[in-house]
């Protein structure tokens, strides 16, 4: 179950919706613990993303992938709890991947009639609850 957010996704949603986060730095979704796909697969990785990860951890690309990360479908996955994870929480805030800088937020709903993408929120983020209840979550939908 997620919160279907009334918006058509575009980058500015995205965004907007962003700013509104006040993330609790709770650490779940580092783990996986908040979403099981993302526990299944892992955290994909943009373009640039590994080489500039690996230098975070004084590690060339190759070895940063062969430790942390496996490859599906031609692209990059961190694994789960992510290496930057520590106790006092995310090691690399500032630096961190695209994904983890959405989350939660997803833009895969796609509304079959009509094509549009639009935004979810997964309920099991804390701060993502907070700004579905509070922003407009018309309705939740199973997806």
């Amino acid at each position: 179950m997620v919160y279907f957010l009334n918006k058509q996704f575009t980058y500015e949603n995205l965004q907007a919706y962003l700013n509104l986060l006040e993330c609790e730095r709770c650490g779940k979704c580092c783990t996986g613990e908040l979403d099981k796909e993302l526990s299944k697969h892992g955290a994909v990785l943009q373009a640039g993303e590994p080489q500039r990860l690996a230098k975070l951890k004084h590690l060339t690309t190759q070895k940063f992938i062969d430790y942390y990360c496996h490859r599906k479908k031609g692209e990059i996955f961190m694994r789960l709890p992510c290496t930057f994870l520590t106790p006092s929480g995310c090691s690399i805030w500032e630096d961190k991947a695209e994904i983890c800088r959405q989350f939660p937020f997803n833009q895969t709903y796609l509304h079959k009639q009509s094509g549009v993408k639009y935004m979810t929120v997964a309920d099991t983020c804390p701060a993502g609850v907070l700004v579905g209840e509070k922003y407009g979550a018309q309705n939740e939908v199973k997806v």
